[in-house]
């Protein structure tokens, strides 16, 4: 959404120094990327060097940042958190897809189920038996949410995510692509040379605000709940076993894996 220079200085709370407030800003880029038209940013004395050749119209900086050979044609946007700053940017520049609320003719709800005000549900996907959908909450076309599932408030799941039966979801859950919540954690005993399967009967709790990335699965607990913490935020290709508790604000990286109890 392009926007003057002025504009987002005041939306992101920075202040012009330098450069043109009537430029207009069309879109965001790292500093090294940048070119007229596009605001960036400069936290780590580390890449001031890029900004000396940079065609940026605009660079978000901290307030007492000092940085050299600006210039003529860039506007520092000066501020007490520049990177907070551009993410407020980013998301006026390059806002998120909105989706109009509706049920497509091709999804398929089994009995029984319960939707919140504004809810959108996508093409082909498939709502459980008992299931709970929460106003606002948004389900991409092909994911699957079991039977007695409860969602929350204004959550997001993308396309051919997998959500198992029992699972339960706060508000403001993100759950990415290729993402299975629910399944069966791994538990076997080895009776007679043979691995036999134990039972696994609990569920997932993920608390509110979290997101799960891309492919990572979350497994049930073998009689309790594998829970995640509120706030917490997991990255693609990660691995969480049976009966794990996961607490608040927890950050786990690609290729994580946690085996369960």
């Amino acid at each position: 959404m392009p926007i003057t220079l002025k504009e987002l200085a005041e939306f992101c709370n920075a202040q012009v120094v330098g450069g043109d407030a009537s430029t207009t800003i069309i879109s965001a880029a790292d500093i090294k990327s940048a070119q007229v038209g596009q605001v960036t940013q400069l936290t780590n004395s580390r890449y001031a060097q890029y900004i000396n050749n940079s065609p940026a119209s605009a660079c978000f900086i901290a307030e007492g940042f000092k940085v050299e050979n600006v210039p003529e044609s860039m506007a520092l946007l000066v501020c007490v958190d520049p990177e907070m700053s551009f993410i407020k940017a980013l998301e006026l520049l390059h806002p998120a897809r909105v989706y109009t609320p509706q049920i497509a003719p091709q999804a398929v709800l089994e009995s029984d189920v319960i939707l919140g005000d504004q809810v959108y549900i996508g093409p082909y996907a498939v709502i459980g038996e008992n299931a709970h959908i929460g106003d606002g909450t948004i389900i991409l076309a092909g994911a699957y949410i079991g039977k007695q599932v409860k969602i929350g408030k204004n959550c997001k799941i993308y396309p051919y995510a997998v959500i198992y039966d029992e699972v339960i979801l706060g508000d403001n859950v993100t759950i990415h692509s290729g993402a299975i919540i629910g399944a069966d954690g791994f538990g076997y005993k080895f009776r007679n040379y043979v691995h036999v399967k134990v039972p696994q009967v609990g569920n997932v709790v993920i608390d509110d605000n979290v997101e799960i990335g891309a492919n990572t699965c979350v497994d049930r607990g073998a009689l309790g709940s594998t829970v995640i913490g509120a706030g917490s935020k997991i990255d693609n290709l990660v691995q969480i076993g049976h009966n794990n508790k996961v607490g608040k604000n927890v950050i786990m990286c690609g290729l994580t894996g946690v085996s369960g109890s």
